[in-house]
């Protein structure tokens, strides 16, 4: 996951910055204790260390995707004032993003109940999501699927990174790959 940008502040802010807190993460439902505990290091790294790498690695099936899932809906209801694009890339774009794409469409219905209705009704068009000003594009991180071209002013999160070539044409290429860091506590 690669923040390009600090979040900047809306007026879902306080709002986002409540429901991103473990405690009230458990309470909706979202995610277990674990993963609410990363979703939340996550966001507060990205916002402290703009520009910098986190690698999150779970077991299989420990839920990865839904922290990233959390952590995407977040990222979108914070910066829906001020603006920006995630680009999100996995092996394929079938079924690896559109699962990815379920998944946060189903956290943002979720955390929608949670904020005023005018700001908490987001747009749904092919495999992009948004919010306000901004955006989520899901896509497949292939070399043969030719997306080169996205801008990725919040955040880019590679989903199975290890699966991603990092060869000419594919996403993965376009992208930087720095040293991974761990999230601050």
């Amino acid at each position: 996951m690669q923040c390009r940008t600090p979040l900047g502040s809306s007026s879902v802010l306080a709002d986002s910055e409540a429901m991103s807190k473990p405690r009230t993460i458990r309470k909706m439902g979202a995610l277990r204790g674990y993963q609410a505990k990363t979703a939340e290091a996550l966001l507060r790294g990205m916002g402290r260390e703009p520009g910098s790498t986190f690698t999150v690695m779970f077991p299989r099936q420990a839920g990865k995707n839904e922290v990233s899932a959390f952590v995407i809906a977040m990222l979108l209801r914070k910066s829906a004032n001020v603006g920006g694009s995630i680009v999100i890339c996995a092996p394929t774009l079938h079924p690896q993003a559109a699962i990815s794409l379920d998944r946060t469409r189903q956290l943002m219905d979720l955390t929608a109940r949670l904020l005023p209705e005018s700001v908490a009704a987001y747009g749904l068009s092919e495999s992009t999501l948004t919010l306000g000003a901004a955006s989520a594009v899901f896509l497949s991180g292939s070399p043969a699927a030719h997306v080169a071209g996205h801008t990725a002013s919040i955040a880019i999160i590679a989903d199975e990174a290890q699966e991603l070539d990092r060869g000419t044409g594919s996403i993965a290429s376009s992208a930087r790959w720095p040293r991974p860091r761990t999230p601050p506590r």
